[in-house]
């Protein structure tokens, strides 16, 4: 891959360091020839039904995800999985992008006691994963698989989107609204310093691990379950509950110029 810089024409791949970063003065020279657009790096992890056979690093069951070494995002996704869960099914990209923050969603979707199969997804499951799981499970962000530029527990990495507040209902039909990770606020994430100046090509992974005594809890509970909702021949059928952690890098990524030959 070669880019220009004046009269000079270089690989741009020598400019970067061991991690796949260039220096701050050369990324931002290069940057200034590449077509600017805001950009999110979406990529998740789902524990539920059905979910094992779509994709590696996915969960069918509590007991599959507490028994993993490392759960990983943007280390490669299967084909089949939907834009919504990822936007980025391989380790690396074609263009260059500067990280300014990193926000972690704890999605659980709302228990219904009337109409789970499951009883702990209408009760304790949906408050645990949301509300106790951010504070017992350690993330850290990785470049070229070796150089930790972030490392702390989940709740230090609010979402900043998504459904705020747990809610709890004791109606008719008891329910659950687990809520999510921190106010849904677009700043309200960790913000890098300086933003990560990220190469073209360059790999960037997040993983995490659980810890106790929750890991040993999950390893034991049943589920996740289903709702079983009524179809419209008079039936019913089963929706899994998918339990998600939504991680996004959020910054501009820099894009090749139309008629360029290359970009960085």
């Amino acid at each position: 891959m070669r880019v220009r810089l004046g009269q000079t024409e270089v690989n741009a791949n020598d400019l970067a360091d061991s991690r796949g970063i260039i220096p701050a003065d050369v990324a931002e020279m290069i940057r200034r020839t590449r077509a600017e657009e805001q950009w999110e790096r979406v990529d998740s992890t789902v524990t539920g039904i059905g979910a094992e056979r779509l994709s590696r690093g996915w969960f069918e069951t509590w007991e599959d995800m507490a028994n993993a070494d490392e759960l990983q995002w943007f280390s490669g996704r299967d084909t089949s999985v939907g834009p919504s869960y990822t936007n980025q099914k391989t380790e690396r990209t074609d263009w260059a992008q500067d990280i300014h923050h990193v926000g972690i969603e704890f999605k659980a979707p709302p228990g219904i006691s009337d109409i789970e199969n499951e009883p702990l997804d209408a009760q304790i499951t949906p408050l645990l994963f949301t509300q106790e799981l951010p504070g017992k499970m350690r993330f850290r962000v990785i470049l070229a698989e070796s150089d930790e530029v972030a490392n702390a527990p989940g709740d230090h990495f609010p979402a900043g989107y998504g459904v705020s507040y747990p809610l709890v209902s004791a109606a008719a039909a008891p329910t659950v609204f687990a809520g999510n990770n921190g106010e849904p606020i677009v700043s309200n994430t960790w913000k890098f310093p300086l933003p990560l100046m990220l190469a073209a090509k360059a790999k960037i992974t997040v993983a995490a691990q659980i810890d106790q005594p929750l890991r040993a809890a999950l390893a034991r509970i049943p589920g996740p379950g289903s709702k079983i909702l009524p179809d419209k021949n008079g039936g019913f059928f089963n929706l899994a509950n998918w339990y998600v952690i939504k991680v996004t890098l959020r910054g501009p990524r820099y894009l090749q110029l139309r008629g360029a030959r290359s970009a960085a």
